[in-house]
């Protein structure tokens, strides 16, 4: 053969090849055709008189380069040579040019049938069933070879039509094997390939591929010769698998009615799914369509068929229930509930023929990917290897999907992943097929590396779950499993009921004893928020037994009796055992067929051996192979279980590659070897006990020689990768006694290891290198104290802090410099820390500094001594800075940045220990870094913390000053941690500042930042903090969901302090509700984890929280009992004050309150010391919280009760008023509350009934609208209301109130008239809000400056007192300020005119048109304080936004000879929008009356005016059909629904449900839909249009109060899927397959955060699906008892009305919720919408 060297490797263009000779033979003449993996071109074969030959050429970028494959290839190619059949095109040769391999082959001249059919030939019944035929005897005849075709379709088989009727030849024998399926991408190529595929080729079953999967392509062809159609029809891979195995084709004579009903039955029974029920051979297929032919219609097809081969596997049998359980837990995945099962059984009891049903069942559905990893003994262990193999086997999957379906799963993929794709990529470096180039990483402490790591594995499987619809994940053998893999299993566990994930694990119990990595985790299942189903597999009885002999042998169960007794005896149940005693039977005669019945042989029985173990069995298997297979097989044994098939050619390379392929096909077809799921160049063992029989075989000199082969061969392999294997180089090394080797692979898999976070198997590879060292005498030397410090670095991390110590105290003799012997120290030191012992970590620390001449004060007078220089030093520092001197970088010494490091670790030992020594300490280490270490990322964190402790003593000044240094700093070096913790430090200087909005934007930002690093335990920190704010803010349901993230996370990373402290936070929010119990509950399980814990500073915390709980339920001693425990605890441990502070006015008030319990029945004498002790506790309660404002409200409080005991009326009225003041000014609407309800009890006590009256009215409106339920119920009671009256009430002064609005909105609209219509304005606003003088201010374009339009209460403009800089701050920072008193209060003290002029209640509101501010209204009472309420400002807000648009308006009316024409159009069409609703408002004001009755009158027209905003109730749109109910609670209300075709032809399904109900809540799904339409046409994903409706009302309409929820579906009909969004909605539910499947929701409401958190979720739409979406008033109705309808009843309505059509499906859920609440008022809005495809 001559080659080319200059077109090595591809095929020559058509002009180079003509005339070319091949291997000196054939000559080429021209180019006849091309396919995706050949050329062909026509020849002269000059050795055979120059017959005209066909030369096909291979393609080598289609085609497989594996050996093994190239030799199957010829092998195959050469049998078919030998063959003389008419059917079968003739082989001459096979060759290589120019390494691309051909064929030389009969030259046929006609066409193939593919091309025959396209071009439009149509064949009648007899030519059809003639070729097809004919077909058959040509795979008869291979089929008899054990060849099988496996690519059998029209475009390989070439027809002639002669007038004998149709030639037929079958081409293409053998190229299957070398066929790259991966290549095949166009839709052609994909029809004219897998549409002919039977299910097992395809992979979607776990059936073995023999001839009967020629038989069911056959079956496709004759289909599609008789029909002109294919049975199956798809343009994509994926479509076209799933209709294999999942639907029924229509019977043929439905597309063909002149066909007969016999070829239907023909050719159904060649489409079965299940190979067992098709013909078994080609020749009972010939037979069959021979008396077709001859006119017999009435045979059962295959009757006449010969079981020709037994594949010993049969359906399930035995394990019904266990089935039932898995598809259970499928079912509830598919819906979105996510569920892990783990299947136990010994080896044998049929763990993987279970899930293989699973598997096939999943593939009949249509559903996501079924991905699996099996875990490997041994000690060359791949750390989460079963994951990395599952990742492997998905983008097997991936690269079968189309371009645009991978462009949306990697953009959804990428979107998860987010800055952290490099811990994919480290697991599994062929991620980045799917991931791309990936940002660095931000390096966290290893504790926190390593939880990263799980965190972001675990989010890309459940990520992959939402995107696929669906994921199964199967951990096969996890006895052998190591601890990463189950650590990365219960991380997965501790999510997955919130995603479509399932997960199945197999384990042999046995093998799972005490110490295990499994053990754990089984006996810890019960803790999981769903706990994973365990499902046990027993050994089978003896009709499960009968039943699997008669479905392996195709016979009735009946005839069986005495096979399968016998089967049962010997095997014991065991499935396995007794199928392979099956195969022994019918292997040596005792069991054989006679006349189409299997019969026992009783001669040869009685002298069979049937073995009595399950390892005896196989060994009889394996010696059916000849002793040069076995050789080669025990080298593969050598590899391990799973072996690559590469790899053992390149071992034995020494021998014929024919034979080894040879070998390996033969223990294939024993089943003593099988192939990796998808990957073919990948071999496992059927079973362990195969391999290591087969590793057995080998002598332990020759089996040392072999694993040093492997080694070699692997560094060979991958000299420039060899960390890719570097566990499988240290295992062979160990196993071939090449200590050397052994030492030089070991240090690098534990580096490795410890890298990629596989802790346990880190300690492995670094203790076997010390020991070998330790051997040699080497112990101290560098690679020993490498292994020694790798050792102690993973036990630290792990948290074995003894060993650790014991470790590290060893590496102190060997470590010669300073510097060394101090980080061993800083070691020590954080061990003794993570141990909780302070005493040990303290004196650590301390040897360690003094190493490196740095001395740590321990007694106290030291440490005061220390602080005092400190101090003196940092005051030198700080003239420096104010001389103008900056900090720059420096050239240091190491040792300054371990001495930071050591302060670091003892700081935060401090924290909970001593706060003097944490000062002296922070001081210490800002003075070093300043003069030391200069600018750099230490100065940055040093002072960031040196911040933080100036806030705690409190100096609030210089923590900002030295905050914002240091996030500059940190900015400067790009530290992203540091940047985050600046933010989150910052974060609590404006929260304890009582800036709660500035620290809430801070905090978010530091939330984002670590999410986005990865860093989730101080997420779960910031996350805290912003609980605390939103707590403080009484905004509970937004408290609530972030200190349940708190504890989540705290319970997900194992964190105690986090535990107790997430438990302890939760009290605060449930205590001001009036959820006693519940904050009693949580309370008692923080005291306990803290205690037994010692975290001492959330006992304390715990103590006063407990404290005040039972001081709300009344339980004086138990209150007080708790306040003085935690106020002993506080005073002898210095903790951080803000979060302690407020035991002082706790037990001021526990003091009141105990006093006022018992005052009538005190002596004078004892009455006198208890009011002194009161007074003295009330005093320093104010002493104590002066600096810290969040509290200092409370000691208020108590002050004011103190001077009420003591009857000084005007000191207690004045500190009443501050407390109110105060409170207000923080937003602490709860605290405002209590102050204005206690107050209103003084005064009710002091004879002012009206005042205490209108006190309490406004107390009993904060407490209803933030859910403090209990004081609401306590005000109503005061004022005498019963709830139903009183919500009356409430409603009649809301709509009063709003009534003013309509009324203005009446008289303004239609003013064009600019100076009266200002009049108008300014009065009106006067009128709502009971202010005694108004200014309005309006931009004047030309002067670029406010000027005063209008003004009210004020005699002369000349000498109006108001404050130019609160209007100037209100219109440039477009923002709404009220102050109950702005002479005292903080804020605004900084004003000089509020100074000056002493003023009180003020209210400034912008005008805002769109997004332009055009003005602003000042409203103020200078007497007065706390005149303006919230309710005034948010009123206001929505008046002044009308106001605007009339006013701008009336300018456009002044200016109207100066418009041009189109203007003047606009400014109509304007005025009579606004004249419209001007005359339905005037209608609705004249119509509104102080009676509750005539309002609802006014209601129904706000409602016509709400239903012209909502669509057509039955619509269709884009291909869809919407059905929409909408009931609203009172005329209007809160429900929002909106149907859009945008622009690429989706239809965009929006549903919002608003807070609140009625009118009020009316408005907001005004505002809602008038934000909604800015966006909806954006080609966005959903969850971006509600981030963006996120940003606009937390931004715009925070001081509102406003937040819904909402969802947002976009259905794609072409695609047949929907993506959806849910934003804190209810789940909705997906009506497929007789199911109701739910859709989670996937984020938090919409405006309860800075930042929405939320992700999409894509769905498939299958045929009859229908999406039932709805509000969750539906599930919120009572009956007459007060019990709630509920989701479960709603959802059996569904369930028995799914039958009907979707409207009555509608009728029906109403006709419950009408028979629920028979027929009287619901209790919320409700919106029902179904949705169908038409």
């Amino acid at each position: 053969m001559r080659t080319d060297p200059g077109h090595a490797g591809r095929v020559k263009t058509t002009m180079q090849m003509l005339g070319q000779t091949l291997s000196g033979r054939y000559r080429i003449r021209e180019k006849i055709g091309e396919g995706l993996i050949s050329m062909v071109y026509s020849a002269e074969d000059m050795r055979n008189n120059n017959r005209i030959v066909a030369i096909k050429f291979l393609k080598k970028k289609n085609t497989s380069d594996r050996i093994e494959d190239i030799i199957r290839f010829y092998s195959e190619a050469m049998i078919v040579s030998k063959m003389s059949d008419p059917a079968i095109v003739k082989i001459y040769d096979v060759g290589e040019y120019n390494e691309n391999h051909y064929i030389s082959m009969e030259y046929i001249p006609g066409s193939s049938l593919y091309n025959i059919m396209k071009n439009g030939r149509t064949f009648d019944i007899d030519t059809a069933v003639d070729i097809v035929k004919k077909i058959c005897g040509a795979l008869s005849h291979i089929h008899d070879k054990r060849i099988i075709h496996r690519d059998l379709k029209p475009g390989n088989i070439m027809v002639t039509f002669t007038d004998k009727g149709p030639a037929v030849k079958v081409i293409d024998f053998g190229l299957s094997q070398v066929k790259d399926l991966t290549a095949i991408t166009g839709e052609d190529e994909v029809v004219g390939t897998f549409s002919y595929m039977s299910p097992e080729q395809a992979g979607v079953i776990k059936t073995g591929v023999d001839e009967r999967s020629d038989l069911y392509s056959l079956g496709v062809i004759l289909y599609q010769l008789l029909t002109g159609v294919l049975p199956y029809a798809g343009d994509s891979i994926s479509s076209i698998i799933h209709q294999h195995i999942a639907k029924i084709p229509p019977t043929p004579s439905e597309v063909n009615n002149q066909l007969p009903g016999i070829l239907d039955r023909i050719i159904l029974k060649l489409l079965e799914k299940e190979p067992e029920k098709r013909y078994q051979s080609a020749r009972g297929l010939q037979r069959d369509l021979e008396r077709f032919q001859r006119g017999d219609f009435s045979f059962v097809p295959g009757s006449d068929d010969q079981l020709v081969k037994l594949n010993f596997r049969t359906r399930l049998v035995g394990r019904d229930g266990e089935f039932g359980a898995l598809k259970g837990a499928f079912k509830s995945a598919r819906e979105g509930r996510g569920r892990a099962c783990l299947v136990q059984g010994e080896a044998g009891m049929g763990k993987t023929r279970l899930v293989d049903e699973l598997r096939d069942h999943i593939a009949g559905e249509e559903a996501g990917p079924f991905i699996s990893g099996k875990c490997f003994s041994g000690e060359n262990k791949t750390p989460y290897g079963p994951f990395r193999d599952a990742m492997n086997a998905y983008l097997r999957i991936f690269k079968r999907y189309g371009p645009e379906r991978q462009r949306e799963i990697r953009d959804s993929i990428r979107e998860k992943a987010g800055d952290l794709g490099e811990l994919l990529l480290r697991l599994n470096p062929l991620m980045k097929e799917i991931l791309g180039e990936c940002p660095p990483l931000v390096e966290l402490e290893p504790d926190r590396e390593n939880k990263r790591f799980l965190m972001v594995v675990s989010g890309f499987f459940t990520g992959l779950s939402v995107v696929e619809g669906s994921l199964v994940i199967l951990l096969d053998d996890l006895h052998w499993t190591d601890r990463g893999t189950v650590e990365l299993l219960d991380e997965i566990l501790q999510e997955i009921s919130k995603y479509p994930l399932m997960v199945i694990g197999t384990f042999r119990g046995s093998e799972v004893g005490e110490g295990h990595p499994l053990r754990s985790f089984v006996d810890a299942m019960g803790t999981y928020p769903v706990p994973p189903r365990l499902i046990e597999l027993d050994r089978l009885g003896g009709d499960d037994i009968r039943q699997l002999v008669a479905g392996i042998l195709f016979q009735e169960a009946d005839t069986m009796d005495d096979i399968a007794e016998f089967i049962s005896r010997k095997g014991q149940g065991n499935p396995f055992f007794s199928i392979e005693i099956l195969k022994q039977m019918v292997r040596d005669g005792a069991l054989e067929r006679r006349k189409k019945r299997w019969m026992m042989n009783g001669d040869t029985l009685s002298r069979l051996e049937i073995s009595s173990s399950v390892v005896d069995i196989v060994m009889k298997r394996i010696a059916q192979l000849e002793k040069r297979d076995m050789e080669v097989i025990s080298y593969a044994a050598a590899l391990g279980r799973q072996f690559d098939a590469g790899l053992l050619f390149r071992l034995m390379d020494s021998r014929p590659k024919e034979g080894v392929v040879d070998a390996v096909d033969r223990a294939l077809a024993l089943q003593l070897i099988e192939e990796s799921d998808g990957d073919p160049n990948v071999l496992v063992f059927s079973h362990d006990r195969i391999r290591d029989a087969f590793d057995r075989m080998i002598d332990a000199g020759e089996r040392a020689a072999i694993h040093g082969k492997i080694a070699e061969t692997l560094e060979e392999m991958h000299r420039d990768s060899l960390d890719a294997v570097s566990y499988e180089l240290v295992y062979h090394a160990i196993k071939s006694g090449n200590r050397d080797k052994t030492l030089a692979y070991a240090i690098p898999a534990g580096r490795k290891a410890r890298e990629s976070y596989a802790n346990e198997e880190a300690i492995r590879y670094f203790s076997l290198a010390r020991a070998i060292l330790e051997e040699r005498g080497m112990e101290g030397a560098s690679p020993w104290v490498e292994c020694q410090e790798g050792i102690g670095e993973v036990y630290l991390l792990i948290g074995k802090s003894d060993e650790a110590i014991e470790i590290f105290t060893t590496l102190l003799k060997y470590k010669n410099t300073p510097v060394e012997q101090a980080l061993v120290y800083k070691n020590i030191t954080e061990a003794y820390f993570k141990m909780g012992n302070f005493i040990k970590c303290e004196e650590n620390g301390r040897k360690g500094l003094a190493i490196l001449g740095e001395k740590l004060p321990v007694r106290t007078a030291d440490v005061l001594i220390g602080m005092v220089k400190e101090l003196a030093v940092h005051a030198v520092h700080g003239f420096s800075a104010f001389l103008g001197r900056k900090i720059r970088e420096k050239n240091f010494e190491q040792k300054y940045r371990i001495i930071a490091l050591f302060y670091k670790s003892l700081m935060w030992m401090y924290v909970f220990t001593d706060v003097v020594k944490m000062a002296r300490s922070q001081l210490r280490v800002l003075n070093i870094c300043e003069s030391k270490i200069g600018k750099s990322i230490e100065l940055g964190m040093i002072s960031g913390s040196y911040g933080a402790i100036c806030m705690a003593i409190p100096l609030f000044k210089r923590s900002f000053k030295y905050q914002t240094e240091a996030l500059k700093m940190k900015e400067y070096f790009n530290d992203q941690w540091g940047i985050a913790q600046s933010y989150q430090f910052i974060g609590y200087y404006y929260k304890w500042t009582g800036s709660f909005a500035t620290a809430l934007d801070y905090l978010n930002r530091s939330l984002l930042t670590f999410l986005k690093i990865g860093d989730i335990h101080e997420a779960a920190l910031v996350r805290a903090g912003i609980g605390d704010i939103e707590y403080y803010l009484s905004s509970y349901y937004s408290s609530k969901s972030a200190y349940d993230e708190y504890l989540q996370t705290s319970i997900k990373i194992k964190d105690d302090y986090g535990i107790s402290a997430a438990y302890m936070c939760s009290m605060q929010y449930l205590c001001e509700r009036g959820d006693y119990n519940d904050a009693v509950d949580y309370g008692l399980k923080s005291y306990a984890i803290s205690r037994e814990k010692n975290i001492l500073f959330v006992f304390c915390e715990v103590n006063i929280h407990l404290g005040v709980v039972f001081l709300e339920k009344g339980d004086i001693n138990n209150a007080l009992s708790y306040l003085l425990q935690a106020k002993d605890l506080y005073e002898k441990n210095n903790f951080l004050k803000h979060y302690t502070v407020m035991v002082y006015p706790y037990l001021a008030l526990a003091l009141i309150q105990e006093f006022n319990a018992v005052k009538d029945s005190l002596p004078r004498s004892e009455t006198r010391a208890k009011l002194l002790k009161i007074k003295r506790a009330c005093a320093r309660a104010l002493k104590k919280t002066r600096p810290w404002t969040t509290h200092y409200g409370i000691a208020l409080r108590a002050q004011a009760l103190y001077y009420v005991l003591v009857n000084r009326n005007r000191r207690a009225e004045s500190f009443f008023h501050e407390s109110i003041e105060h409170n207000d000014r923080l937003g602490r609407r709860y605290e405002v509350a209590r102050s204005l309800l206690d107050y209103g009890t003084f005064l009710d006590a002091t004879g002012k009934a009206d005042q205490a009256r209108r006190r309490w009215g406004s107390a009993r409106r904060i407490f209803a609208e933030i859910g403090a339920r209990v004081y609401a119920q306590k005000t109503a009671d005061l004022l005498g209301d019963k709830e139903e009256d009183s919500t009356i009430s409430q409603r009649f002064m809301d709509r009063q109130r709003l009534s003013s609005v309509i009324k203005v909105s009446q008289d303004i609209s239609s003013i064009l008239n600019l100076d009266t219509l200002l009049e108008i304005v300014m009065g009106k606003a006067i009128e709502v809000t009971g202010a005694q003088r108004g200014f309005l201010f309006i931009f004047d374009d030309k002067s670029q400056a406010l000027a005063i339009k209008a003004y009210q209460g004020v005699e002369k403009l000349a000498k109006a007192d108001y404050s130019s800089h609160i209007v100037s701050q209100a219109f440039e920072k477009d923002m709404t300020i009220i102050t109950t008193n702005a002479e005292k209060d903080e804020r605004l003290l900084h004003f000089e005119s509020v100074r000056v002029l002493g003023l009180k209640s003020i209210l400034c509101v912008p005008l805002r048109y769109h997004v332009k501010v055009i003005g602003v209204c000042y409203l103020d009472n200078p007497l007065s304080a706390g005149v303006f309420t919230q309710e005034d400002a948010e009123l206001m807000s929505v008046f002044m936004s009308q106001a605007a648009i009339a006013i701008e308006n009336a300018y456009l009316y002044n200016n109207l000879e100066s418009l041009v024409a189109d203007r003047t159009r606009e400014l109509q069409v304007r005025t009579e929008e606004l004249e419209e609703k001007s005359r339905e408002l005037g209608t609705a004001y004249e119509k509104l009356n102080e009676t509750y009755d005539i309002m609802k009158k006014d209601l129904f027209l706000a409602r016509r005016i709400q239903e012209n905003i909502l669509p057509e109730r039955v619509l269709s749109l884009g291909g869809l059909r919407l059905h929409t109910e909408y009931l609203p609670l009172i005329e209007v209300g809160g429900d929002i629904f909106d149907y859009f075709m945008r622009e690429d032809g989706t239809v965009r399904v929006f549903l919002a449900d608003a807070t609140g109900h009625g009118v009020v809540a009316s408005l907001v799904t005004m505002l809602i839909k008038s934000e909604y339409e800015k966006v909806k046409n954006d080609l966005g994903r959903p969850s971006e249009i509600l981030s963006r409706l996120n940003d606009v009302f937390f931004r715009s309409y925070r001081s509102l109060k406003i937040f819904f929820t909402g969802i947002i579906i976009d259905f794609d009909m072409k695609k047949r899927r929907f993506t959806y969004s849910s934003a804190g909605h209810p789940g909705q539910y997906l009506l497929h397959d007789g199911a109701v499947i739910e859709l989670p929701n996937t984020g938090r409401a919409v405006s309860l955060h800075h930042t929405l958190d939320i992700e999409n979720r894509t769905m498939k739409l299958g045929p009859g699906d229908r999406l039932l979406m709805f509000t969750d008033g539906i599930f919120e109705e009572f009956d007459g008892s007060q019990e709630q309808l509920g989701e479960e009843r709603i959802r059996k309505v569904v369930e028995a009305a799914m039958g009907e059509k979707t409207a009555d499906l509608i009728k029906a859920i109403i006709r419950r919720i009408n028979e629920h609440t028979r027929d009287s008022q619901i209790s919320d809005d409700i919106t029902i919408i179904g949705v169908e495809p038409e």
